[in-house]
């Protein structure tokens, strides 16, 4: 079974006051999934970690905090997040290419993810890292040998649009209480 994960699961994580934290762990800790994800995940990862970490929202391990406390800020963040990424059993899958696309009679070069992620917000009512995310998972099981069965999250909208989104990406959007339920862990 091969998974991508939004943000919001691995955020989860490594978040322990939130919802959803025991069951993200548990999915993650899996050896018998393989999880992918894109490298947008890790843009949105390191920008919520930002935000979170400069507002004494989230804590991690003395060891990682004795690693980092005298560094500057944007270093702390890279390493928080490198280091982070580290310790999950994780593939990131870079799929991308340049795509053209033509508008107000110009022709540009524009990294397909974007292309995608537009035409996706033509009938899906999300917001623009999800309509990415969707976009790279769609990149994932089209242009690598990895066949995404899931894309796991917890965000309301994208679940909001699993229908739409399972009939043309042929990808299913699952939440981890359900995917718990599919694997009776």
């Amino acid at each position: 079974m091969i998974i991508y994960l939004d943000t919001n699961i691995i955020l989860s994580h490594f978040d322990k006051t939130d919802h959803f934290h025991l069951q993200n762990k548990n999915l993650l800790d899996q050896n018998d999934i393989t999880y992918v994800t894109g490298f947008i995940t890790i843009v949105e990862f390191g920008s919520v970690i930002a935000r979170l970490w400069k507002n004494n929202q989230i804590q991690f391990s003395n060891e990682l905090n004795k690693l980092i406390h005298k560094l500057p800020e944007h270093d702390q963040i890279k390493i928080i997040t490198e280091t982070c990424f580290g310790r999950l059993n994780l593939s990131i899958l870079p799929a991308s290419g340049l795509e053209k696309i033509i508008i107000n009679k110009k022709e540009y070069l524009v990294e397909n993810s974007f292309t995608l992620a537009y035409e996706l917000g033509s009938y899906l009512n999300l917001r623009t890292l999800d309509l990415i995310q969707i976009a790279s998972a769609m990149k994932v099981k089209h242009f690598t040998n990895f066949n995404v069965d899931y894309f796991l999250t917890n965000d309301k909208n994208i679940l909001n649009n699993a229908q739409i989104i399972r009939k043309n990406i042929k990808i299913i959007p699952i939440s981890s209480i359900e995917l718990i339920l599919i694997l009776k862990i």
